[in-house]
């Protein structure tokens, strides 16, 4: 079994070395698993209370939009079988390839070869996803020295706080700003206009309309930690 743990650079440089012949080879267990998760151990889905983390139920389910990039939740244990063909639209080619990058996050296996499309389209975005989660400070610095794979993110949402009359300065500013993998960034996104019981039935955004900056501040923390871009 490959031990995912040690020094950030042996993970990339290991990871980018399988991601380069996955397209002919069959992946197994071994090659995604990470130290401490437990390969059947699946994610809460977004809109959810703990939406992001690691849960004893036995599947995935729902599906939580950002734009119009779907993030689905798939079983664990049952994988689709990913379409040998590259689909026709975007919104498809995003729907398999993040299918692809959770999939693997979470230890799970791909039943057969996955399609060269697959790496030609998100390889990056696929790779950003395997990152284990930095800390505050990292994902700030990380901002001046962008990469594929990764999305310029607000931790207090850009346009929610603009139209409640704050300083595109500070809105902007880089206290605001971290890098996180695209992948993420999107569930985020798609968490944010999603109804919430923990937010009285309320997605975070309309929660959060007309709130002080401070509580903006910990909800976007929180989205952080939940779907695994912000170290506990």
């Amino acid at each position: 079994m490959v031990n995912w743990s040690g020094s950030d650079i042996f993970q990339r440089r290991w990871r980018e070395a399988a991601f380069g012949v996955l397209d002919r080879a069959r992946l197994v267990s071994a090659l995604a698993r990470k130290a401490g998760f437990r390969p059947d151990q699946p994610r809460v889905p977004a809109g959810n209370p703990d939406g992001g983390q690691w849960t004893d139920e036995p599947s995935w389910s729902g599906d939580t939009r950002a734009g119009d990039q779907p993030i689905i939740f798939v079983s664990h244990d049952r994988p689709p079988p990913i379409p040998k063909k590259r689909p026709p639209t975007i919104r498809e080619r995003n729907r398999w390839s993040v299918v692809v990058a959770r999939t693997l996050f979470a230890g799970g296996i791909l039943a057969g070869e996955v399609a060269e499309w697959v790496w030609e389209h998100a390889r990056d975005r696929i790779i950003a996803y395997q990152e284990p989660p930095k800390t505050l400070e990292e994902l700030r610095q990380a901002m001046a020295n962008p990469k594929p794979g990764y999305d310029g993110h607000h931790l207090n949402e850009r346009t929610p706080a603009l139209r409640d009359g704050y300083d595109k300065a500070l809105v902007d500013g880089p206290d605001n700003m971290v890098l996180i993998p695209t992948y993420r960034h999107w569930q985020i996104t798609g968490w944010y206009a999603t109804p919430n019981p923990e937010f009285g039935g309320l997605s975070p955004r309309e929660f959060l309309r007309g709130q002080s900056w401070e509580t903006r501040r910990a909800v976007g923390l929180k989205a952080l930690r939940d779907f695994g871009a912000l170290k506990p």
